[in-house]
C-alpha cells in the first residue's frame, strides 16, 4: 500500500509519544525511534523512524508538527462556528453586543449561559448518551462563547487604545 494514502486509525493525539522502536532496546539516540500512540500496552498507531540523521528528533518533530497542526485546525473551526453563530443572532435577542445594555445585565446574560453548561457538566450521563452529551455540551460552550464575544465586541471602542493588531500573524 502507497505510504502517501494508507489510512490512519483514529488516536488520541494527546497520546501520541516517541519510544524506541523494536529493534532499538537499548536506547541509542541513532537506532530506530518509534512514533506510537495509544493507551496500554498494545498501540493504536506505530510509525517507526529510522533512516533519518537523527530519528528520535525526527519523530518528535513529525509529532510536534502533525499535533500543532490538529490544534490550529480544531481552533479555526471553533471560532468559526463562533462567528457563525454570532451572525446568526438577531438585533430583538438580548446579546451582550448591545453597547447600550448595561453590564450587569450583559453579565446576568452571560451567567444564565454559564448555568446552563453548569447544569449539562453535573448530568451523571449513561455511557450509551455520551456521543449526545458531548454534542450537548459542545453547544453550550459554544453559546458562552459567542456571549462572552459579543459582549468583547460592546467594549471595543476608541476608549481602548492598546488593542493587540492580530491581523498581522
Amino acid at each position: 500500500m502507497d505510504p502517501e494514502h494508507e489510512y490512519l486509525p483514529p488516536a488520541d493525539l494527546a497520546t501520541w509519544r516517541v519510544v524506541p522502536g523494536d529493534t532499538n532496546s537499548d536506547k541509542h539516540e541513532d537506532g530506530t525511534w518509534a512514533i506510537v500512540a495509544g493507551d496500554g500496552d498494545e498501540y493504536d498507531l506505530y510509525i517507526e523512524v529510522g533512516d533519518a540523521h537523527r530519528p528520535k528528533e525526527t519523530a518528535q518533530f513529525i509529532i510536534d508538527a502533525v499535533t500543532g497542526h490538529a490544534q490550529r485546525l480544531r481552533l479555526q473551526r471553533a471560532l468559526a462556528h463562533i462567528q457563525q453563530l454570532r451572525a446568526q443572532q438577531t438585533d430583538d435577542e438580548l446579546i451582550p453586543a448591545d453597547s447600550r445594555l448595561p453590564d450587569v445585565r450583559k453579565l446576568a446574560h452571560l451567567m444564565s449561559v454559564v448555568g446552563d453548561l453548569a447544569h449539562e457538566v453535573g448530568r451523571v450521563v449513561p455511557h450509551s448518551e455520551r456521543a449526545a452529551h458531548r454534542e450537548r455540551l459542545y453547544e453550550h460552550l459554544a453559546q458562552v462563547a459567542v456571549t462572552t464575544v459579543a459582549w468583547m465586541e460592546a467594549t471595543i471602542d476608541s476608549s481602548i487604545p492598546a488593542l493587540p493588531d492580530l491581523t498581522t500573524s
